[in-house]
């Protein structure tokens, strides 16, 4: 959500845009609509302007500071999993080892187990994969000191690889990233973006509507330090005033839009280093945050994980001749005829929901002036 002009975008959101925008949501109530939508009583909550203490209260809490290439690099963000360095790597395998040669001469005991588990815990073994094969190797070898003879051994090693072909085809690995967040929730906005920072390689977005300045500057940090983001868009919502996708355009990230006017490029999903997902019901918007009833789940499952990939790779295939370049962002961002949309009456209700999918809160004015104007029985 942005201010009164669309240029705001190029210096960033500024402290007192919380203030507004929160003000903006008070007033809208309900589901969102705002004052002035027909006299059909959507929305009837009155608007409260807040006190000087609630205001800095509020500009404490969400205090904001605009993403710089510098800051995105210097800051310091812990990945998903433990990544291990060589240390790191040999007092795992030596710790394993000394308690798997202790334990598996006595049997495994109910206590035993459960240290077994607090070493999976201690040295992040869950994730990822490499991590989980530095355990099953150890296990093996320790199992294999233990028997009498190579016939034996080759009896075992056979078990051994029947078994990883068992395990491999009918079992999913436990997720280690599973998470459920819904909304209307502000604390969750803020999770979202946590787990969008930590991206190192890769970020995939397929999103309708993206007006969320905390989300927007997520994907600004992870596209500074380095990942290959790419963005594929509604085309209309994309050019409505408020939106980040021209921004976002603007500073190099490759971007698409969907090239039929008709329907709506509908998405909501983000893919990261091929690894975690994010998708559900949930808009990048503010009023998906806090007014609306929304759900998103973020998951790492390879299985899912390449579907999506896979049904982005087409899309991104499909609309390949709606490609924004940064000159063109930059374009539709500076040009006298960008939010026109606002201006002119609908001519029909029908005209007007269409448009209406995509008018997400920015500046009251002219929101507020299109609303005005819907005929009472819209």
């Amino acid at each position: 959500v942005h201010g009164d002009s669309i240029f705001e975008m190029e210096q960033g959101k500024k402290e007192d845009d919380v203030e507004r925008d929160e003000e903006i949501h008070e007033r809208a109530g309900g589901r969102g609509r705002g004052r002035g939508w027909g006299g059909r009583g959507r929305g009837t909550a009155s608007y409260t302007k807040k006190t000087e203490s609630e205001k800095e209260e509020s500009k404490k809490k969400y205090k904001y500071e605009p993403i710089t290439p510098e800051k995105a690099k210097a800051e310091v963000v812990p990945y998903f999993y433990a990544e291990y360095g060589t240390g790191a790597r040999a007092k795992a395998e030596a710790e394993i080892s000394t308690f798997l040669e202790a334990s598996l001469k006595d049997g495994a005991s109910p206590d035993k187990k459960k240290a077994f588990v607090d070493i999976i815990n201690a040295h992040s073994l869950r994730k990822p994969v490499s991590h989980i094969e530095l355990l099953e190797k150890k296990l093996s070898e320790s199992m294999l000191k233990l028997l009498p003879d190579e016939k034996t051994k080759k009896l075992f090693e056979s078990y051994l690889e029947l078994k990883q072909i068992v395990t491999h085809e009918c079992y999913d690995r436990k997720p280690y990233i599973l998470e459920t967040l819904f909304f209307p929730n502000k604390e969750n906005e803020f999770k979202v973006a946590d787990v969008m920072k930590k991206a190192k390689t890769t970020m995939e977005i397929c999103i309708f509507a993206f007006t969320n300045n905390v989300l927007r500057d997520a994907v600004m940090f992870a596209f500074y330090r380095g990942v290959k983001v790419r963005i594929i868009a509604d085309d209309e919502c994309a050019k409505f005033l408020g939106s980040d996708i021209m921004h976002l355009a603007s500073i190099g990230i490759p971007t698409e839009l969907d090239n039929n006017p008709k329907v709506h490029m509908h998405n909501k999903f983000c893919i990261i280093d091929n690894l975690v997902l994010l998708t559900g019901s949930y808009n990048w918007t503010t009023q998906a945050t806090k007014d609306n009833q929304e759900n998103l789940l973020i998951i790492e499952n390879e299985g899912v994980i390449k579907n999506y990939g896979k049904y982005f790779e087409e899309l991104w295939v499909s609309f390949k001749p709606n490609f924004v370049t940064p000159a063109k962002a930059k374009e539709l961002m500076e040009s006298p005829e960008k939010g026109k949309e606002w201006e002119q009456s609908p001519s029909s209700n029908k005209t007007y929901l269409k448009h209406y999918a995509c008018l997400l809160y920015t500046s009251p004015s002219p929101r507020d002036a299109t609303l005005s104007r819907m005929p009472s029985s819209a």
